[in-house]
């Protein structure tokens, strides 16, 4: 048993943060959506007959932040958690779904590279510990509590390269523009985009093109493309149909 952790120690950790996204995602999702949503009342006809609308829950409407405003407001934050903190990965993530009685609307909160949700994980090799600090509806939310990285991490995160200029890092925005001119469709599609450090390419751009109705295991949308970018030069480096690790 000890020799395959041994064997496995980077997938084992990468499916554990994996896991922590998720279950942070989910406890956002609730947490947001949990208050009553206001809504706005239709306006009346010289008749006094209310709107034909009048019935139907208004369309959310979302902050949205680039990578650029996101990795700034984070890594404020993840420094004074610790002065020697490193970006190990940051996501922006549509939301999947908004429920009200009368209508449910899909893949919300993402126009063109800006999102209303970001989640970035930091490394903190003094404090042996990482900890995801989330921006949410555009803004920062830094009560997230940090992860032991365990016996093995050090294997895992003092061995990557980390990027020395956050500043220089391609901005969402571009790569999804390009990912769009390189036939990205994100009406039939829903995107996610990856900041991270894949065991092929290094440090990437990540996006994944998803598809909003064919689904796969843990109801999760069939992927489509997966579109990898050069983080400091904003290169288009390989279109796949597969997922990168």
């Amino acid at each position: 048993m000890k020799d395959f952790i041994n064997m496995n120690k980077r997938k084992i950790l990468r499916i554990s943060l994996v896991l922590l996204l998720l279950i942070i995602l989910i406890a956002t999702y609730f947490v947001f959506f949990s208050q009553d949503e206001k809504i706005e009342e239709n306006p009346v006809n010289d008749n006094n007959e209310e709107s034909v609308d009048n019935d139907v829950s208004p369309k959310p409407e979302y902050t949205l932040k680039t990578s650029k405003d996101a990795i700034n407001s984070t890594l404020q934050a993840a420094k004074a958690w610790s002065s020697d903190v490193q970006l190990y990965d940051c996501s922006g993530l549509p939301i999947s779904s908004i429920e009200y009685p009368d209508i449910t609307y899909h893949y919300l909160g993402v126009d063109d590279g800006e999102y209303s949700n970001w989640y970035c994980t930091y490394y903190s090799k003094s404090l042996a510990q990482t900890r995801i600090f989330i921006i949410n509806n555009g803004e920062l939310n830094d009560g997230t509590e940090a992860m032991d990285i365990g016996e093995y991490g050090p294997v895992t995160y003092d061995s990557i390269d980390y990027i020395d200029d956050l500043n220089a890092v391609v901005d969402s925005k571009v790569v999804y523009a390009t990912a769009k001119s390189k036939g990205l469709d994100d009406e039939k599609n829903y995107v996610n985009m990856y900041l991270f450090n894949s065991n092929t390419y290094g440090y990437i751009w990540k996006i994944e093109e998803r598809s909003k109705e064919e689904k796969g295991e843990y109801d999760i949308g069939v992927l489509v493309n997966t579109y990898v970018f050069d983080v400091h030069t904003g290169n288009l480096k390989d279109i796949l149909q597969e997922s990168v690790y």
